[in-house]
């Protein structure tokens, strides 16, 4: 089985969950880098858990990316429209080396639905903490396995 074909694989979450052995890889999709560098400067804070993020302002990129990088989850900013959430998970649904992977979504607010999406997972910008967004993190994968 090559490299490109082979389907992304969750961590080990049966070991202690922060830990500096298991490094999370996150994919964070968006098209405002202010807000996602607020996104990687709490990663970045975290002093007790170990996360590599990559970041994405399109549709095609955040794709490529997933393939490339392999993350364990991918949050997504509701700053892109609807169409294109809608649009970018089908694909990662259809995609077998893809198709595992759990989604959050960053929300600006709490007015629209995110079930529309079909996101179970979310997290409102105000008053994103790093500690919240790693409780995020750790909620989203363990509601996929």
């Amino acid at each position: 089985m090559s490299t490109l074909t082979k389907p992304i694989t969750q961590p080990n979450l049966r070991r202690r969950w922060r830990s500096y052995r298991d490094v999370v890889r996150v994919l964070v999709i968006g098209n405002n880098p202010i807000e996602l560098g607020e996104v990687h400067d709490h990663l970045e804070t975290l002093k007790d858990a170990s996360y590599k993020a990559e970041f994405a302002f399109s549709l095609a990129d955040g794709f490529r990316r997933a393939v490339r990088f392999k993350p364990h989850m991918v949050i997504l900013d509701d700053n892109l429209s609807e169409e294109t959430l809608s649009e970018l998970v089908a694909k990662f649904k259809r995609d077998k080396r893809t198709t595992n992977l759990p989604f959050a979504l960053l929300k600006t607010d709490n007015y629209k639905s995110t079930a529309v999406a079909g996101f179970k997972e979310f997290m409102l910008k105000k008053g994103l903490t790093a500690d919240r967004l790693s409780r995020a993190i750790q909620s989203t994968m363990q509601a996929q396995i």
